[in-house]
């Protein structure tokens, strides 16, 4: 057993950041904890956000980096319920990231932090796969009310979010509007179970156009839920092409525009816009739980999956990040922990 291993952390200074790979002293598990050997971590919008000192959670001067990931339990503390060699991912946004972010060779781990990985599913998968699937579930059901045969609007549809919002919808019966600003992503989109793929504005004068499409696309019925991770102006185009008694649900803030939201048109659709965020359904253990046996049914029969659209070393940390920000990938990027 190894004295330490690798992190990756940021070292901070003022407002300067810069991630470093660096060797630290390996720990030992408490009480109702473990070690986990990581093997794999999704990497998510929220990491470059972290880095940025943008993220609801704030880096320290030599913070750990990574908010997913997956691995096998290497030892235990007394109490756990967590046998070695147990297969484990971790619990969205459970973990304090600077101390435990899963950018690293090990980590120590709380029980409660756990999801335990059926031997069906891919340790990539089980890294990479529950952020996004609990954002979609908990969107669209928890926070939507989601129902069979309604038109669903899911835009920026080509994100981990997307593609999982989409799946969730058509396990439902949903008919499913998909929207991405990149062209060239349709033939995958639609792959993915989408009824109808449809180009985002990429400015004002495409508002009529886009707007025009979305209505098109329900047969004039109009929308009855959108999955709104852009907001901005283009939001206007949601609104008009609600249905009577239909949600917008906003879960991202892709344009960091102001939304442009006339109160006439709420009043004339009776139409409710709801924030959402992924940790509305993780405090509810309730919804959390059903979350949670939703995706591992989905994925384990094949039902759910988000696809891998590149893969790197840790130790070439550098490139992974620049091919995320880069935002031109489709489904998750994975980093493997060798």
């Amino acid at each position: 057993m190894p004295n330490s291993h690798r992190v990756l952390q940021i070292n901070k200074s003022g407002d300067q950041a810069e991630l470093q790979l660096v060797e630290q002293a390996l720990s030992d598990p408490g009480e109702k904890e473990v070690r986990v050997k990581l093997q794999a971590v999704g990497l998510n919008r929220a990491d470059l956000l972290f880095q940025q000192d943008l993220y609801f959670q704030k880096p320290s001067p030599y913070s750990r980096i990574g908010i997913e990931g997956a691995g096998v339990v290497e030892a235990c503390g007394p109490g756990s319920a967590f046998k070695e060699g147990d297969r484990i991912a971790i619990l969205p946004m459970s973990i304090d990231i600077a101390q435990q972010g899963t950018l690293a060779d090990y980590g120590i781990y709380r029980d409660e932090q756990l999801i335990p990985v059926d031997n069906q599913l891919s340790i990539e998968q089980a890294s990479s796969m529950w952020i996004a699937g609990m954002s979609a579930w908990g969107g669209l059901i928890h926070a939507g009310q989601l129902k069979g045969n309604q038109y669903v609007l899911i835009n920026a549809a080509s994100s981990a979010v997307g593609i999982a919002a989409i799946q969730v919808s058509k396990s439902l019966g949903a008919n499913v509007i998909a929207c991405t600003r990149g062209e060239q992503k349709h033939a995958a989109i639609m792959a993915t179970g989408a009824d109808i793929c449809i180009l985002q504005p990429s400015g004002s004068s495409d508002y009529a156009r886009y707007e025009s499409e979305l209505i098109e696309a329900t047969q004039g019925q109009g929308i009855d839920l959108s999955l709104d991770a852009v907001a901005g102006p283009a939001s206007r185009c949601l609104i008009r092409a609600a249905r009577l008694n239909s949600t917008i649900v906003v879960h991202g803030r892709l344009d960091r525009r102001p939304m442009d939201i006339h109160a006439g048109a709420l009043m004339k659709r009776q139409l409710t816009i709801k924030g959402y965020r992924v940790e509305e359904t993780l405090n509810n253990s309730i919804q959390c739980k059903k979350a949670i046996e939703w995706l591992r049914a989905a994925s384990c029969s094949g039902s759910f999956k988000i696809p891998i659209a590149k893969s790197f070393a840790l130790t070439d940390y550098a490139s992974a990040f620049r091919y995320l920000s880069e935002n031109s990938h489709f489904g998750k990027v994975l980093v493997n922990i060798d």
